[in-house]
């Protein structure tokens, strides 16, 4: 067996193993409810955009409800496993209440789906292990045993490594298949951030017309899902899809200090300023990569990490995104990952993603409610402050190995 395969078994591995007793659960329950409708023939969008009317009617404010908010591409990634679980086990939805305080898991089968919903995200990682194995062994190997990726996959559970895989794949099929290329990016538009990197692909296929009419027609291909659901009830959808733009800022990025100004219209304002701040930090960089020799992975790379500085919204799993495509090149800080890591210990907390495996037994969960207690006891006046260190540390950080990759200038890379 070669060294290529040895890594993605001990990767593969290693996730299955934590996948069953770790859970988000507003994540989780967002999957399982929108996958849920898909099957049933319901749109998963007017159903979202309606619970978000009920609550503008019911507070007067212009609020959303937090639940399916991607392209459908994430549906027909989950929804056949969904329908396998469900095809064998007796209880159809073992995990309830994950978008209130009333979780309730039926034991083992709420392991059993929480396996079956992160085998798409796993098998994903699987592939990434290989392509970075077959581009550098070093690069499979970090990819394989980084703890901030085998949590985002396995313990979190959420698909931002799908989309790392898509852009991955993308950038590695850029010159030998312009139309794969562009299939493969579309998909990865399952959350809308990965647009960022839309001007990498541009700049190399401005004076290629024939190579750019095959990017776009594959990307046509990857967004014909989008555009159904669009064509059928088009308020809904783009009432869904475009609400992240007007969010509060929140997370890991360099806007972290504006969590302690206080009031809605505050916080819009901020808002409205990070967004301008964004557009124009994107066409700075995007103006350079059309200015300058950089590959489609540099450039790909260049504008992600761009995103995560400026972007309103920055939650800890974004650089799940970024860092498959980021370990082609030697200049990405491969440290970057221990800031979110150590952002999550005082944002949701560890021992919440641990409820599946301390809810089998009646007392496993005494302990886990004793460690809860005690964790928010000693440190949890500190979460603030430890979060608005630790975003403006990842925004100055990244910021620096953005210009980094960009004064590669001429240095041969991937594509």
């Amino acid at each position: 067996m070669d060294r290529e395969s040895k890594y993605v078994l001990l990767g593969t591995a290693i996730r299955l193993v934590l996948a069953p007793f770790f859970m988000h659960a507003w994540d989780i329950t967002t999957v399982v409810e929108s996958s849920q409708q898909f099957l049933q023939g319901i749109n998963p969008y007017a159903y979202v955009a309606a619970r978000s009317a009920s609550i503008a009617e019911l507070t007067g404010l212009q609020l959303y409800y937090y639940g399916f908010a991607y392209l459908p591409s994430v549906l027909l990634m989950y929804s056949p496993f969904l329908w396998f679980y469900q095809l064998l086990s007796p209880i159809s939805n073992p995990i309830m209440g994950g978008h209130g305080s009333s979780l309730v898991l039926v034991i083992p089968q709420a392991y059993e789906l929480l396996l079956a919903l992160k085998l798409p995200v796993i098998l994903a990682d699987a592939a990434t292990i290989y392509l970075l194995s077959k581009a550098n062994l070093k690069a499979g190997l970090f990819y394989a045993l980084n703890p901030y990726t085998i949590f985002i996959t396995s313990i979190w559970g959420n698909f931002d490594p799908v989309i790392g895989f898509l852009l991955l794949a993308s950038c590695l099929s850029f010159e030998r298949s312009k139309g794969l290329s562009g299939l493969l990016y579309s998909l990865s538009l399952m959350k809308m951030y990965s647009i960022a990197a839309f001007p990498a692909f541009l700049c190399k296929l401005r004076h290629q017309p024939k190579q750019a009419l095959m990017f776009f027609s594959g990307m046509a291909l990857g967004l014909l899902p989008a555009a159904y659901f669009f064509c059928i009830d088009p308020s809904s959808f783009l009432s869904v899809i475009l609400f992240q733009g007007s969010r509060p800022t929140v997370g890991v990025n360099i806007y972290s200090l504006s969590s302690f100004v206080q009031g809605v219209l505050a916080q819009s304002v901020i808002a409205k300023i990070a967004l301008l701040g964004l557009g124009a930090s994107l066409v700075i960089v995007s103006y350079y990569l059309l200015r300058h020799e950089i590959s489609v992975t540099q450039g790909v790379v260049a504008l992600m990490l761009t995103y995560l500085v400026f972007a309103p919204v920055v939650n800890e799993q974004f650089l799940a995104a970024v860092i498959p495509v980021a370990l082609l090149l030697p200049e990405f800080n491969r440290k970057l990952f221990w800031l979110p890591l150590l952002f999550i210990a005082f944002n949701s907390t560890y021992m919440y993603f641990a409820i599946p495996l301390f809810r089998s037994a009646s007392w496993t969960w005494d302990i886990w409610l004793s460690l809860s207690n005690t964790w928010g006891q000693l440190l949890g006046p500190l979460h603030p402050q430890v979060r608005c260190i630790l975003g403006v540390a990842m925004g100055v950080i990244t910021l620096k190995n953005i210009t980094d990759i960009c004064g590669r200038v001429g240095v041969k890379q991937v594509n």
